[in-house]
């Protein structure tokens, strides 16, 4: 589940966009004013921006200069939507910080396909902070903050560091964690740890950002690790 911001001024498109992506389960919100950007991303940055440029006029460049200036939206992934804009004005589009330019009016599985593209990107790319391991204490400092683990928290958020940019099913975590045969363990074991692991390094345990997964896939961490 990712939070998309859209922004614009046209109720039809952005219900367009919302109905294109449904298939996901994604959280949207929306905003029809530049000048509101830095207090809406402030307590909860969008894991993706979708822009349609005709809400703002002509001058596409600046209307995303503007966006990016608003520090926490600075580096989030953003997929412009225009209309009949010239290859040069792309070209601009791109330079000026688009992630992507799609053309309306748009097919939705091309929109989706887009939108799951970025996201996958910036799931790679994820600039999550850094995590101190302190092995000797069973703890780790995450933005100069210290936390306190129990020693199964610990390995487990060893073991994804580990991994970093791979995912692992439940039933490998009970094999390097717990040590149990392969097949053998209960799932419920690590959906546990994991959310216990959330509650003490997430800013929001319910929209994890550092320790999240994916249906089908497994966990992974998006942090870099860096060894005490």
């Amino acid at each position: 589940m990712a939070t998309i911001l859209i922004i614009g001024k046209d109720p039809v498109l952005s219900s367009a966009v919302q109905q294109a992506l449904a298939v996901e389960p994604h959280t949207f919100r929306f905003s029809e004013s530049l000048d509101r950007l830095p207090y809406l991303a402030a307590g909860d940055v969008p894991a993706l921006l979708v822009v349609d440029l005709m809400s703002f006029g002509p001058d596409v460049a600046s209307v995303i200069l503007r966006i990016r200036s608003a520090s926490a939206l600075e580096r989030v992934p953003m997929l412009c939507l225009g209309r009949g804009e010239t290859a040069s004005m792309v070209a601009q589009i791109l330079d000026a910080g688009g992630d992507d330019y799609l053309r309306k009016p748009f097919v939705p599985r091309e929109i989706a396909a887009r939108v799951r593209a970025l996201l996958r990107r910036s799931t790679r790319n994820a600039t999550a902070p850094g995590l101190i391991l302190d092995a000797d204490h069973y703890a780790v400092q995450i933005n100069g903050q210290h936390v306190a683990l129990t020693p199964t928290e610990f390995v487990l958020l060893e073991t994804l560091c580990q991994s970093a940019g791979d995912h692992l099913s439940a039933e490998e975590l009970l094999e390097r964690v717990w040590h149990y045969p392969p097949g053998r363990g209960d799932p419920a074991l690590v959906r546990n740890h994991v959310r216990n692991l959330r509650r003490k390094l997430e800013r929001d345990p319910n929209r994890p950002r550092i320790v999240t997964s994916s249906h089908g896939r497994g966990y992974t961490i998006s942090a870099e690790l860096l060894r005490r």
